[in-house]
């Protein structure tokens, strides 16, 4: 699947691996602390974390023009937000649509 950003194509995968899944997963556990009572305390920072990671197993190809460009946490908090918006919406769609 294709995502024509203002400045950029992204190229997204239509699904991903069973071990891809479960390392988007162990962000979540292993941000968790467990005590006898249950869930102590959860990582404030775990969202953010496991939406970079999801982006990161997702995108298969960033280009500009003809320019590769690799994925990275700053070239994603570089993006507007309306871009950053739009990518995240695409890849939960395709994501989401998968679990079912």
């Amino acid at each position: 699947m294709d995502i024509k950003l203002k400045q950029y194509n992204v190229k997204i995968k239509e699904e991903i691996t069973y071990g891809e899944q479960e390392d988007i997963e162990k962000i979540f556990l292993d941000s968790a602390k467990v005590n006898m009572k249950g869930l102590a305390d959860i990582d404030a920072n775990v969202s953010t974390k496991a939406k970079y990671k999801t982006l990161e197993v997702f995108i298969v190809e960033i280009k500009e023009g003809d320019i590769v460009i690799p994925f990275s946490q700053d070239w994603l908090r570089a993006l507007p937000v309306s871009d950053g918006n739009k990518l995240v919406d695409a890849v939960n769609e395709v994501h989401n649509s998968k679990k079912k």
